[in-house]
C-alpha cells in the first residue's frame, strides 16, 4: 500500500474564542475550514518544481550533476511551473505507466537503458518506501523528464545522428524535438494520455505502424539471444541440416517442441518460416533457408531496430505512392496510406547496386527503345561485338559514332577498339523487343534508374532476385501500367495497355497525377495481420548501422550496470 502522508487529507481548525465579562461563560467554539485536494495537490506541485527550478534551471546546486544534457528541453515541459510526475509525496499515475513503457522500449524498436530505467525504478521504489521527500522528488522530476525527453525524441526522429549523403556519421541524437512536439509532449504527461502522445509523434507511414505491430506480437513468445545454429543447405548432409534446422526453430521461437514429433508438424512449421523470410515455402533447405535459419533472433532485432531507425529519418508521406523496397524484391502502390497493389522485382547486383531516393514519376513509354548506358555498351556489349559483327543486327542495335551519325556496324574493326577508347552510342530499337520489354516508367533523377519490364520473366521465380545493372525490373508491369494511366483517365484499363503493346509502336503517356516513387532499404517489415518478414541485407547495407545500434545499446547496459 503507498502511503499518503497526512497532508492529503488537511483539516484546519481555527480555535475561536469568544469571551465575557464572566469567565464562567467562556466558550470554546471549533469551526474546521476545509481545503480542497486540489489546491493542495496543486501547491505541492509548486514547491517540488521551485526546488526543481533553484538546483537545475538556476544552475545553483549540484544536486544534478548531469544537467546541462537536456535543460533547456526539459525546462520547457514546466512551462505552467509545476511538477509533471508527483501529485503529492509519491510518483503519480502518469510517471508509472511511463516507467512500464520504457520497460516494453523494446516493443518500439528502442533499448530501456537509454533511457535510464534502472534509475527510474529505483527513484519509484525508494520515494514507496519514504514518501514525501521533497529533494528526491524533485529529483525524480528531472530524471523522468529527462528520459522522457529522450524517448520522445528517439520515438520520433529515431536515436542516432545520421548524414544525408549516406556516410558513416552516427552518434546518440538528443535535442531534436521541435516546439509542437514539446507541447504534444506536454499534453500527454498532464493528461496521462502517453499512448496517445506516442501515436501522435510516430510516423504515420503503413510501413512503419505494420512493423511496430508485428515486431510486439513476434517479442511476446521469443528471447533476443546471440546464440544461433549453424544450419548447412541439405545438399551437405541432408539428415544433419534437418535435424539441426528443428533446432533452430525451437531456439528462435517458432516450432513448439510438441511439433517436432511429426514430420507434418514441424515441416509446415519450416514452410511458415520460409514465407515470413521472403523464400519460397517449399520445406526444402536450400542454401537462402540455410542463411536464414542461422541467422540469431539478436541479428533479427538488429534488422527491426535498424528499418524502425531508417523508417524514421525521412518521411514518406503522398496521396499515391509507389514505393519498393530493395531486400524484399517487392514494389507496392500505396494509396491515402494503404497497399492496394503489390509486384515482385528484381534489383541490382551487389556490383551494379540500385540506390535509395525518392522522386516523382513523370511518364511511361509502352514499347520503349533501350538506350543503353557506356558502362554496359563497352564493358558488356563490346566483347559480344567483336567476336560476332552480325550481333547488333541480331539484337536490333543503332551505333552512333561521336558525330551522332548512324554507322554499319560490319564497317567497323572492333579488335581495334577497347574500352577506354569506345567511343559509340548504342540503342535497341525494335520497339517491344528491348531489354527493357514492353514498359518503362520514368521518374527524374540523378541515378538514371527507372522501373520496367524484361524478358527474363523466369527469373522472377528465384528468391534472391538481384541480377540488373541499378533499374528496377516488375513483374507484371502493364498491370501496373494500366491502375497508374486508370486513375487518371477511366477508358485506360488493362486491355487498352495491352493492345498499345501490341502495336509494336513506341508510345508515350504524360502521367499528370502527382505519383511519388521511393526506394528505400529495409530488412525487416510487418504485415497487416502482424507476420514479421525478414530479409538477407543482400547490399550489405545496414552492417554498419546495426554495429553501431549495438554499440550504443552495449554502453548503456555496461553504464546501467556500474
Amino acid at each position: 500500500m503507498r502511503k499518503i502522508i497526512q497532508f492529503l487529507s488537511v483539516s484546519i481548525f481555527i480555535i475561536v474564542q469568544f469571551s465575557c465579562n464572566s469567565s464562567s461563560d467562556k466558550k470554546e467554539k471549533v469551526k474546521e475550514i476545509q481545503i480542497p485536494l486540489e489546491e493542495i495537490i496543486d501547491e505541492n506541485k509548486k514547491e517540488i518544481f521551485g526546488l526543481l527550478n533553484q538546483a537545475i534551471f538556476n544552475n545553483s546546486s549540484d544536486l544534478f550533476p548531469d544537467s546541462t544534457t537536456l535543460t533547456s528541453l526539459v525546462k520547457q515541459l514546466y512551462s505552467s511551473e509545476k511538477a509533471l510526475w508527483c501529485d503529492t509525496s509519491i510518483l503519480n499515475s502518469t510517471a508509472i505507466n511511463f516507467l512500464k513503457i520504457v520497460t516494453d522500449a523494446s516493443f518500439y524498436g528502442l533499448d530501456s537503458n537509454l533511457y535510464n530505467l534502472q534509475e527510474l525504478k529505483n527513484l519509484n521504489d525508494t520515494l514507496l518506501r519514504v514518501p514525501g521527500n521533497k529533494t528526491l522528488l524533485a529529483k525524480a522530476e528531472w530524471e523522468f523528464s529527462k528520459s522522457s525527453i529522450s524517448f520522445f525524441t528517439h520515438l520520433k526522429y529515431g536515436f542516432i545522428n545520421h548524414d544525408i549523403s549516406d556516410s558513416l556519421y552516427y552518434q546518440l541524437k538528443v535535442d531534436s524535438l521541435k516546439q509542437e512536439d514539446v507541447e504534444q509532449i506536454i499534453k500527454s504527461i498532464e493528461n496521462n494520455e502517453l499512448p496517445s502522445g506516442i501515436e501522435s509523434l510516430e510516423p504515420s507511414f503503413y510501413e512503419y505502424k505494420n512493423l511496430i505491430n508485428s515486431w510486439k506480437i513476434f517479442l511476446q513468445n521469443r528471447t533476443i539471444s546471440s546464440t544461433r545454429i549453424d544450419v548447412e543447405s541439405l545438399k551437405v548432409d541432408s539428415f544433419d541440416t534437418y535435424i539441426k534446422t528443428k533446432e533452430a526453430l525451437i531456439l528462435y521461437g517458432y516450432l513448439d517442441t510438441n511439433l517436432v514429433k511429426t514430420d507434418s508438424g514441424w515441416i509446415a512449421v519450416l514452410k511458415q518460416f520460409q514465407l515470413d523470410h521472403g523464400l519460397k515455402e517449399d520445406g526444402r533447405v536450400g542454401g537462402a533457408s540455410a542463411h536464414a535459419l542461422s541467422r540469431s533472433n539478436e541479428d533479427r532485432w538488429l534488422s527491426v531496430m535498424s528499418s524502425l531507425e531508417t523508417l524514421k529519418w525521412k518521411k514518406r508521406e503522398a496521396k499515391f505512392l509507389i514505393y519498393a523496397n530493395i531486400p524484399s524484391y517487392t514494389l507496392k502502390v500505396v494509396e491515402n496510406n494503404e497497399i492496394k497493389e503489390q509486384y515482385k522485382t528484381i534489383v541490382g547486383r551487389t556490383i551494379t547496386r540500385t540506390p535509395v531516393f525518392e522522386a516523382k514519376m513523370t511518364y511511361l513509354i509502352v514499347n520503349p527503345y533501350w538506350h543503353i548506358p557506356n558502362s554496359i555498351s563497352s564493358k558488356e556489349i563490346l566483347p559480344k561485338l567483336k567476336k560476332d559483327s552480325t550481333h547488333a543486327s541480331k539484337k536490333g542495335y543503332k551505333i552512333l559514332d561521336k558525330n551522332k551519325k548512324v554507322v554499319d556496324p560490319k564497317m567497323i574493326n572492333w579488335s581495334k577498339v577497347t574500352q577506354s577508347s569506345f567511343n559509340y552510342k548504342i540503342s535497341q530499337v525494335r520497339s517491344g523487343g528491348t531489354a527493357l520489354g514492353k514498359v518503362k516508367f520514368i521518374f527524374a533523377n540523378k541515378h538514371s534508374i527507372y522501373f520496367h519490364d524484361t524478358p527474363s520473366k523466369k527469373l522472377f521465380k528465384n528468391d534472391i532476385r538481384a541480377y540488373s545493372h541499378g533499374c528496377v525490373r516488375v513483374q507484371n508491369p502493364l498491370n501496373l501500367a494500366a491502375y497508374i494511366l486508370h486513375k487518371q483517365d477511366s477508358t485506360m484499363t488493362i486491355d487498352s495497355v495491352i493492345n498499345s503493346a501490341k502495336t509494336g509502336v513506341q508510345k508515350r503517356f504524360d502521367i499528370v497525377e502527382e505519383i511519388k516513387v521511393n526506394i528505400s532499404y529495409h530488412s525487416a517489415e510487418g504485415t497487416n495481420d502482424g507476420r514479421m518478414k525478414f530479409y538477407r541485407d543482400i547490399y550489405r547495407k545496414e552492417t554498419d548501422l546495426k554495429n553501431e545500434i549495438k554499440k550504443i545499446v552495449q554502453e548503456n547496459q555496461y553504464r546501467t550496470n556500474q
